[in-house]
């Protein structure tokens, strides 16, 4: 039988059985432990539900708080529930990411790579990064496009930085995934987001947000 680490003696008085929280994985919940939320266990069922589903997960972030390297495959949904919440501007900013989908929606995108500090630990972000992979028979000249491109109003209205290119362009793909999206601006390795777009035809849009 396998034992586990043995408790002090005055373990119930005063072994953290709560653990010691971090912004990332609790939100510093005030009062969690008193009131009977454990973050560990909060986490366990939303892992559990999540598999059970077949999603993949976003993972933990590294000891710098970013995330590890690779790309790293997920819905919206699960974007909003690690980054989106904690305090007013994150929320902001996951609106704002949250209607840039709708738009790309339009435009039948199916796939979006989000990278900046949004998807750091940091508790102010300063934006997020994206790029928008639209399909090749995309309109140019449409609405959505316009409003898409226009960088200087997607970062006044929606709070990001946003590039938009065709999916056939995969030398300029390349620059973004791999090159410029790579590193931090200390020069840390780090990864990034690709978030699938579920469209209505592909199921049961739990996953558009």
């Amino acid at each position: 039988m396998r034992r586990g680490v043995p408790l002090p003696e005055d373990a119930e008085t005063s072994f953290n059985y709560a653990g010691s929280g971090s912004w990332e994985s609790t939100r510093n919940l005030r009062r969690s432990a008193a009131d009977g939320f454990l973050p560990w266990a909060g986490l366990r069922i939303y892992r559990k539900r999540y598999i059970m589903r077949g999603k993949s997960m976003i993972p933990e972030l590294t000891r710098e708080g970013l995330l590890p390297r690779g790309v790293h495959e997920t819905t919206l949904e699960e974007v909003r529930h690690r980054f989106g919440v904690g305090n007013p501007l994150r929320s902001r900013l996951m609106k704002g990411l949250e209607a840039v989908a709708a738009l790309a929606r339009k435009l039948g995108v199916r796939e979006i790579y989000l990278d900046g500090s949004f998807v750091t630990d940091k508790r102010d972000p300063g934006d997020w990064d994206a790029v928008v992979v639209a399909p090749v028979e995309t309109n140019c000249a449409s609405r959505e496009v316009l409003r898409l491109v226009d960088r200087p109003r997607v970062k006044r209205e929606f709070g990001g930085d946003l590039f938009l290119i065709l999916e056939d362009d995969g030398e300029l793909l390349n620059h973004y995934v791999n090159g410029v999206f790579v590193k931090d601006h200390l020069g840390r390795a780090k990864g990034i987001v690709r978030i699938r777009l579920v469209m209505k035809e592909d199921g049961d849009g739990t996953d558009q947000g």
